[in-house]
């Protein structure tokens, strides 16, 4: 038998003494339980709340719609609701009740915030045993069949065990919270649920016609590809083939794939040392397929640059597939992803579909669409994290560039051609993107060739990433000595925070650069987050209602759609007066959430607007 009471409510009769009860409550602990993950398709069963006073489990779908309780949440705007993942719960109560939760206090996220880093569980038994020392008294029932048309005992007590504690656990993570100065980390955390708890319900619309058409563009490219590479390279098996028989071989192979580059006479450099203890590099035979040893390569032999292109279009049909349209809610017609805050970043992991890696190919972007007579307003942070990079690392050159508003890569594309700002091509300022975003995060020059290849489309040979590399630092020395101070400190503390002071536990055995990214990235993540709350807070006021979608009422002319880093996506009705509008809150709101990080650096946001994500201008 557990150790608390409760009472099991079915009766709407009971309703009002409770709300009287929610009404004046300081802290209400709160949890639901659900016929399903999905508040679109499911329906809230139980609702337990712990007023402090008594332990109440109400069985919504026997007392029906708890409007006196919403009402007192509505009327109880002082009180702070405790309880664990909570944007789960908002999501169902948003979209069923139309209720915004006030001040809050989510154990899971809290958790998250302390030991960041660490690699320590946060669901609740794991804060049952951290902070409170105790084992939980009943088995997890949550799997269960909340859809069942009588509850069992065991499911009760596990109802109430879920908010019986919260208020404990709260009380063991505030007062570390304030130790580790994260209170306004975790106030950012708090304030962001009802944001993205709206995004998810909002959703995305995919046109599943263009996505098949560019589903069957990737086969085909695919498909050609692996022709050309059969043509290309030496047949690993060197069997004679007969007359009007193909050589075909598995790409995928690594073990065949290192065997055919090496007949073909690839090479790569290692380092040796030698008797005296001295380093020199050495060219050998082919010794690994990894991209970055193809990608030094790629310039020589051109074979090489179609087998990255043949693994583009590989990695594309497996994420980006036929199967990425079973995501599609029967209901909405929409995608509805779950953006998970906790990456060691504090960055947004997207899932179930990830629209955070959707390639910035128009292809695949003109795929995602506003719905009939809206329009997508797409907004993001000019150079962000460049900005944030100069405020941390404090050097006054690139500190300049952005008060000046200098476009950065084109500032440094002028170093590493030795050129004038105007005379700089296009090409030349492209190619300058990935040495700003790899040096500025510690990349070395080897790794500076992949990347640039992979993610921006630039070929770079080895001595070009390294006099790049040296040009850079020369002239930016502010960054190369924070590079010094921040390894120097991180190995030292073990530990990284950003602006704000989000924290990160640093395990010194993994790569030096996480001591850079954790500043730059988490401020990001954190100005990201205040921006969502504050977009959220102007779309409301704009349109005098809540901009998320709410069971039986209309879909809102203003909806929060996708988020990723540096962009919030917004879909609006397509009226010209409202579009306006719609730009300029967007573009208040999420200045407002970046530039208290960035003291002595100007925030730059520009909105465009269009039918398509592909219509960024």
């Amino acid at each position: 038998m557990p150790s608390y009471n409760y009472e099991y409510v079915t009766q709407q009769s009971r309703l009002p003494d409770i709300a009287q009860e929610v009404s004046q409550a300081p802290v209400l602990a709160e949890d639901l339980e659900t016929t399903g993950f999905s508040p679109i398709l499911n329906e809230p069963r139980i609702w337990s709340i712990n007023t402090g006073k008594k332990v109440y489990v109400i069985d919504v779908r026997k007392t029906g719609r708890p409007d006196p309780i919403i009402k007192a949440h509505q009327d109880n705007k002082d009180a702070v609701v405790v309880g664990q993942n909570l944007k789960f719960d908002q999501k169902f109560l948003l979209y069923h009740y139309g209720l915004e939760f006030g001040k809050l206090f989510d154990c899971f996220r809290g958790s998250n915030l302390l030991w960041n880093g660490r690699g320590l569980g946060h669901n609740l038994y794991d804060l049952y045993r951290r902070e409170l020392k105790k084992e939980p008294e009943v088995e997890d029932y949550g799997a269960s069949n909340w859809g069942a048309d009588e509850l069992t005992k065991d499911q009760l007590d596990y109802a109430a065990e879920d908010v019986v504690f919260l208020p404990a656990i709260r009380d063991s993570l505030k007062p570390k919270l304030d130790a580790a100065n994260l209170n306004i980390i975790a106030a950012i955390e708090f304030q962001s649920i009802l944001a993205e708890a709206a995004c998810e319900l909002n959703g995305f619309y995919l046109n599943p016609d263009k996505w098949r058409v560019v589903a069957a563009e990737n086969q085909i490219k695919h498909d050609t590809m692996q022709k050309v590479l059969w043509k290309e390279l030496p047949d690993p098996s060197r069997l004679m083939m007969l007359p009007g028989f193909e050589v075909m071989w598995n790409l995928d192979s690594t073990k065949q794939m290192l065997k055919s580059l090496r007949l073909l006479g690839v090479t790569q450099k290692i380092k040796i040392r030698d008797q005296d203890g001295k380093e020199h590099e050495e060219t050998v035979p082919l010794q690994e397929t990894a991209e970055i040893t193809l990608a030094m390569a790629a310039s020589k032999y051109p074979e090489i640059d179609h087998l990255l292109s043949y693994r583009e279009a590989t990695t594309q049909l497996k994420m980006f597939g036929l199967d990425y349209l079973d995501f599609i809610n029967p209901v909405t017609g929409r995608l509805h992803p779950d953006y998970f805050p906790f990456l060691v970043s504090g960055r947004f992991a997207c899932s179930k579909p990830n629209l955070a890696q959707i390639p910035r190919d128009k292809r695949f972007r003109k795929c995602f669409e506003a719905a009939d007579g809206n329009v997508l307003v797409i907004a993001d942070y000019s150079n962000i994290e460049m900005r944030i990079v100069a405020e941390v690392a404090g050097d006054t050159v690139l500190i300049q560039v952005f008060v000046d508003d200098k476009d950065a890569h084109r500032y440094t594309a002028s170093i590493i051609t030795g050129k004038p700002e105007k005379e700089v091509t296009k090409p030349e300022r492209q190619q300058a993107k990935p040495v700003n975003f790899g040096f500025v995060y510690g990349m070395q020059a080897p790794t500076l060739v992949l990347y640039a290849r992979a993610n921006y489309g630039v070929t770079l040979t080895l001595p070009q990433a390294r006099d790049f590399r040296d040009k850079y630092f020369k002239r930016f020395d502010g960054l190369r000595r924070w590079h010094e101070r921040a390894q120097r400190d991180g190995q030292r503390q073990k530990m990284a925070w950003s602006i704000g002071g989000r924290l990160r536990y640093l395990d010194t055995r993994e790569f030096f650069n996480e001591y850079y990214n954790h500043p730059v990235q988490s401020t990001g993540a954190d100005g990201l987050k205040r921006s969502l709350r504050c977009c959220y807070e102007r779309f409301k006021k704009l349109i005098g209602r809540p901009p998320t979608r709410i069971k039986g009422m209309p879909t809102p002319t203003v909806q929060l759609c996708h988020h990723v880093h540096d962009e919030i996506i917004t879909e609006v009705k397509d009226d010209a007066e409202l579009i306006k509008q719609v730009k300029h809150e967007q573009e208040q709101g999420m200045k407002e959430g970046m530039q208290p990080f960035l003291k002595r650096v100007p925030v730059s946001v520009e909105a465009s607007h269009g039918r398509t994500w592909a219509d960024k201008a």
